[in-house]
């Protein structure tokens, strides 16, 4: 099979078909007299599928880039939170306004350790969504042209549309 991403001939196996949706949409409006409001409802009418081939390796690189990514963020903020740390036990504040600041520092240390964490795990997702969307890179910009709507499998079935 032949790479979208690299234009490599691969096996059949070292690589995976990952499905765009795409179609039109329809918009209709209502108006809700009490609320002052308009209520726009969007219809996606799906055209066709298409499968995209991507090998393994481009959606492994793209996989391990996402992931050096999230780390680059991770490292920076343990390193901050390690020095906050070490500064407050060599340097303790004065007893009446220590509990305060302790409470304040353990919540701010906690939130700086649970979002690159996170961040870690939303970035790197699954290699099937990092797939689809590498696929939805190489041919959203040519599809848009001629449809509403270009978008992962996953993503249309989210929206209540079963395949």
């Amino acid at each position: 099979m032949l790479c979208e991403k690299c234009h490599r001939e691969r096996d059949d196996d070292n690589g995976s078909y990952y499905q765009l949706c795409y179609g039109f949409t329809e918009k209709s409006a209502r108006d809700i007299w009490w609320a002052n409001t308009r209520e726009i409802t969007t219809t996606y009418k799906l055209k066709d599928r298409e499968g995209v081939w991507i090998c393994d390796p481009c959606v492994n690189l793209r996989y391990n880039l996402a992931t050096i990514g999230a780390w680059l963020v991770l490292l920076p903020l343990i390193a901050l939170v390690l020095g906050f740390v070490i500064a407050l036990i060599r340097d303790p504040v004065s007893p009446p306004s220590s509990f305060g600041f302790w409470c304040f520092s353990c919540c701010t240390s906690g939130m700086l350790i649970i979002f690159p964490i996170w961040l870690l795990i939303w970035v790197r997702g699954s290699r099937t969504e990092l797939g689809e969307n590498l696929a939805l890179s190489l041919r959203k910009k040519s599809m848009k042209r001629i449809y509403d709507f270009v978008m992962t499998a996953s993503r249309y079935a989210r929206l209540g549309h079963g395949l």
